[in-house]
């Protein structure tokens, strides 16, 4: 099965979200040629630059949109698709998390910025770490949420967790991967937001999912290098996320010197879903 959780979401998002905070959806997007490829992005603009890379399979729609709309009233946010993925093209390189990375630099500098902080959440979060590791010049701070350093080193999701995810098309078990049990029942209004749609289509291009799939399956992980990363960096991590277990979160938080590390109680792999106004604070406090 090619889609995983972040791939629903983004789907989901899109028609069920849009209504709480409009300018993510519709904003305009601009396009740019960025070596082979064109790539689709949004820029919010208001103050220091803050570069948002997305998970597996999710355009740049599939961020919360609370998040967004409060980091943007502060920073300039920068949201964009994923070569592959929404608007963006792909070519013929072999995929991997490092060209993921090289996009989002060249991105970077194609639109004029000199330096950005990045947030990466899941997948995206490893685009984040080889990003700050290979272009050190371009970073400012980092934030790291719902993800592992990858390779051997991390953990990885339990064998049910694994088997959850071959299923993401029946919305129960959707819930279950994102949030515990206990805590949807006590919050079915933002269970709703992931039921009310009858659409169980994959987000974005089959191909750009095909390829970040080969990319995530074949990335050999950061853990030797994370003690170079010296931007300021916040880990933020749900303690109930079964697709990317929270002790990875202590994996990342002791390599990298003076990180920040927020566990989120009763959090899982859709705690930005679950705690946006929280998630934001936190963020907005880190990067000021």
């Amino acid at each position: 099965m090619k889609n995983s959780v972040l791939a629903v979401i983004a789907l989901l998002s899109t028609s069920l979200f849009a209504q709480d905070v409009p300018e993510l959806y519709s904003a305009p997007v601009k396009k740019v040629q960025v070596g082979e490829i064109e790539m689709a992005y949004k820029v919010f603009e208001k103050g220091s630059p803050l570069l948002m890379i997305a998970g597996y399979g999710s355009p740049l729609e599939s961020w919360d949109p609370y998040v967004v709309s409060a980091l943007s009233k502060e920073f300039t946010v920068i949201v964009f698709d994923n070569r592959g993925i929404g608007r963006s093209t792909t070519s013929n390189a072999t995929p991997s998390i490092e060209l993921f990375a090289k996009d989002a630099a060249d991105l970077v500098r194609t639109i004029g910025f000199e330096k950005v902080s990045v947030m990466g959440w899941s997948m995206g979060g490893y685009i984040a770490q080889e990003f700050a590791l290979n272009y050190p010049e371009l970073t400012g701070k980092l934030i790291l949420l719902s993800t592992s350093c990858g390779g051997s080193e991390s953990i990885p999701p339990s064998d049910e967790a694994i088997s959850m995810l071959q299923n993401m098309g029946d919305p129960e078990v959707l819930l279950k991967v994102l949030f515990l049990t206990d805590w949807t029942l006590a919050h079915l209004e933002v269970a709703a937001r992931f039921t009310g749609s009858s659409s169980q289509e994959e987000s974005g291009d089959q191909r750009g999912i095909s390829d970040q799939y080969t990319a995530a399956g074949s990335w050999s992980g950061t853990f030797e290098r994370l003690k170079s990363i010296e931007s300021d960096t916040i880990i933020i991590t749900g303690t109930d996320d079964i697709i990317v277990p929270a002790k990875n979160s202590l994996i990342l938080a002791e390599a990298i010197e003076g990180s920040w590390l927020v566990r989120l109680n009763n959090g899982g792999h859709g705690a930005i879903y679950q705690f946006p106004e929280k998630i934001a604070g936190l963020l907005i406090a880190f990067l000021k």
